[in-house]
């Protein structure tokens, strides 16, 4: 099995992954989510020597180049020969995912369900009617690239039948297909509004850690509601939605929200606020005090200082305060033995 498709197999989810890693992996330092569109495209892809191992996963390779290719009639207008482009292969979805896949085959298959709708409805069956939670998990994340409207009524069965399975399977599309997407978005913030499990709640912000495309309305309206969970009585939500906010909160609005959470009991929410204030746009000097006290206090976690200090070092401060910031990070850097 090629190195990728392993990380797909054993990752799970892609955002979920390393946001809930950090709330249940105790003395485990915590870095910024990537939310790199890569991401996701890399855990679905392996390389074509998964097919010398004979992996479980997907190939359509061997199908679409033996598979016969209809040649339609040339048709001839005044004396010149147009011949009309070959009809594409036929695909049997039934062989997709139960073999190894290139990243060749793999880019191809999602730049075909991108453009043939019906065989993308096909897929969709065939992840309804699927057991194998490899393949589902393979499933799920083709057509969580692919997207489309029927991709995203998927998502949402999935999330609401009930099951807890099927409810991140769902989520996993959905996080793949809503940077811009209305109707993924509308799922996520319904079930923000609706959901009191905490492990449903972090699943879910996690769908919006890549907004995308989106107008001011609806990024005021999620960042609302994301906002509201950042004094939530689970530290694990209230981190999260700290991360999240950064993403969404993009006038200052909610600066008063992050600065409290620097606050937090809880040493990790403290250090999610700090990094959320990493580039933060309003860079005032009641923002800049607040990291400094972070910064300055030595019974701090040294995480949490560490990323206040990269906070401060993302906006432009003066030369004493930057001297400070060479000070500490040496002291921060120096290793007692």
């Amino acid at each position: 099995m090629s190195k990728s498709l392993m990380v797909a197999a054993g990752s799970g989810l892609v955002a979920l992954a390393v946001t809930l890693w950090l709330w249940h992996s105790p003395g485990a330092e915590r870095g910024v989510v990537n939310e790199s569109p890569d991401v996701a495209k890399g855990l679905a892809k392996a390389d074509s020597s998964a097919v010398e191992n004979g992996s479980p996963f997907s190939t359509v390779a061997e199908q679409t180049i033996n598979a016969p290719v209809t040649v339609t009639p040339q048709a001839t207008t005044g004396g010149t020969t147009a011949t009309a482009p070959p009809a594409l292969p036929a695909l049997d979805v039934s062989l997709i995912a139960q073999t190894a896949m290139s990243d060749a085959d793999y880019e191809a298959l999602v730049a075909r369900l991108k453009t043939d709708p019906a065989l993308l409805l096909q897929l969709v069956d065939e992840f309804r009617q699927e057991q194998n939670p490899e393949r589902l998990a393979l499933l799920a994340r083709l057509l969580g690239e692919a997207g489309g409207a029927d991709v995203t009524q998927l998502a949402s069965e999935l999330i609401f039948s009930g099951n807890d399975t099927s409810r991140e399977l769902g989520l996993q599309i959905l996080r793949q297909v809503q940077p811009g997407n209305t109707e993924a978005r509308s799922i996520a913030s319904g079930l923000l509004a609706t959901e009191v499990e905490p492990k449903v709640l972090m699943s879910t912000l996690t769908v919006l850690a890549s907004p995308g495309t989106v107008d001011e309305g609806s990024r005021a309206l999620l960042g609302d509601q994301v906002a509201l969970l950042a004094s939530h009585e689970n530290a694990g939500v209230r981190g999260v939605s700290l991360d999240i906010l950064s993403r969404w909160s993009t006038d200052g609005r909610d600066t008063p929200v992050l600065i409290n959470a620097l606050q937090d009991p809880e040493p990790r929410v403290r250090e999610s606020a700090a990094y959320a204030l990493v580039g933060h746009e309003d860079a005032s000097e009641t923002v800049i005090q607040s990291l400094l006290i972070v910064l300055r206090n030595a019974d701090e976690q040294k995480a949490t200082r560490r990323a206040a200090l990269m906070a401060l070092r993302s906006f432009a401060l003066n030369a004493e305060l930057q001297s400070e910031l060479q000070t500490v990070e040496r002291e921060l850097d120096t290793v007692i033995r």
